[in-house]
């Protein structure tokens, strides 16, 4: 009769330990309400923890609105030391979430070692998932700027040899899983050099493309999503261009990706960018060693040079590079190019040839392509005049006719 009569309370508890917890987070801070926080978190058992910690802006708010004070309690280190202490309590979401939150606040070297150590516990495709999750965020908070620049160089260095020695190369069928490396302006959203569409339009078939890479020749993935820009335009230290960048990628359809910036100096030559890039890449490089890549460019950006160089340094992982051509590259300088495994497309029907006659897609996804091309043409309703929208078809259309004749 006792067991009886007490296992209605449980539920109950945890409901009231949960509803303390946000009525706290919401209440005015002060140092007693941040030692209450502390104590009702504490409380919490793994389940309720992790959903807490899941809960991105939730934790944001619990980590950023908790102080250490000058003369009082060091909560805030207190409060990390608490969570880090309860990482084994967190799935994949919460550590990313409690990952965030440490970035995202001034947390200092408790929350730096706290990053270090949620990082090297994690091991094998259980470290590839938390990987991804953290560049899952919706803001600049990502693994590059997090390895990069949150964290010191003692703290870094032991990242990214942890990250070496648990690459577990994923994929079946004797080919590695890609992560897509992708620029922006020309390339994915026409808007600098490229008069062959409206400003600003999103090139029909891109992100049919980009899922296809994804997906992979056989549709089996380890993990979806691996989507990511790089881009020669310049980064900020609180992310407001980095955001702006997502916000304008998101109101065209583009789901969760990383983004990867350059900086001022690098804007004025195409060497310049190009070179940013490249560094941009090595980096990406150490931290999903696991992956092959594929770089998508434009030939408006040096983008081709970077390529050659991927070709040269990073032979091994480079599973394609594919060139936007808005430039009008003449056919026999495309064909070499071509010779060197650097393809030049005009639609992203065309560079879908391309990746299917390299295996890095299925049949499949090369119909689904060609179909996203014809319905995203048909949406874009601001032409310039009759004759560019006659042009972009005739391109659109050969590419349709080549892909028609692909095995």
């Amino acid at each position: 009769m006792t067991g009886d009569a007490a296992t209605p309370g449980a539920p109950l508890a945890v409901a009231e330990g949960l509803a303390a917890v946000r009525d706290l987070v919401h209440a005015r801070t002060d140092p007693a309400r941040e030692r209450a926080l502390i104590a009702a978190l504490s409380d919490l058992d793994a389940t309720r923890l992790d959903q807490l910690c899941s809960d991105q802006p939730f934790i944001d708010r619990v980590i950023g609105t908790t102080q250490d004070h000058v003369g009082g309690a060091d909560n805030l280190t207190d409060l990390v030391a608490l969570l880090a202490g309860r990482a084994g309590d967190l799935g994949v979401t919460g550590r990313a979430g409690l990952v965030h939150a440490l970035q995202a606040s001034r947390t200092g070297a408790a929350g730096r070692a706290a990053v270090v150590g949620l990082l090297t516990a994690a091991r094998g495709t259980e470290l590839t998932a938390l990987k991804n999750a953290i560049d899952a965020a919706d803001d600049f908070c990502d693994l590059e700027r997090l390895v990069f620049e949150y964290l010191d160089p003692e703290g870094r260095d032991t990242v990214l040899a942890h990250i070496a020695a648990q690459a577990v190369p994923l994929g079946s069928s004797g080919r590695r899983e890609v992560k897509v490396l992708s620029d922006v302006d020309d390339t994915a959203v026409c808007s600098l050099r490229d008069t062959r569409y409206p400003s600003g339009t999103l090139y029909p078939g891109v992100l049919a493309f980009w899922a296809a890479l994804d997906q992979g020749p056989d549709q089996l993935p380890a993990s979806v999503g691996d989507l990511a820009f790089l881009t020669a335009r310049p980064g900020d230290g609180f992310g407001l261009i980095e955001n702006r960048l997502r916000s304008m990628l998101r109101r065209r359809g583009v789901g969760p990706s990383s983004v990867l910036t350059g900086g001022f100096a690098h804007l004025f030559t195409r060497e310049a960018m190009a070179a940013q890039k490249l560094d941009n890449i090595r980096r990406y490089t150490a931290l999903y060693p696991e992956y092959d890549l594929v770089f998508v460019g434009d030939s408006g950006q040096g983008d081709a040079a970077v390529g050659e160089a991927l070709r040269a340094g990073h032979a091994a992982v480079t599973a394609g590079v594919f060139v936007h051509d808005v430039t009008g590259t003449p056919p026999t300088v495309r064909d070499d190019w071509a010779q060197r495994g650097i393809w030049f497309f005009d639609t992203y029907v065309g560079a879908a040839v391309w990746a299917r006659r390299a295996g890095l897609i299925s049949l499949e996804w090369l119909g689904r392509i060609a179909e996203a091309a014809v319905a995203d043409f048909q949406t874009i309703a601001d032409w310039d005049d009759a004759d560019q929208r006659l042009a972009a078809w005739i391109r659109l259309d050969a590419d349709l006719a080549e892909a028609a004749s692909t095995p």
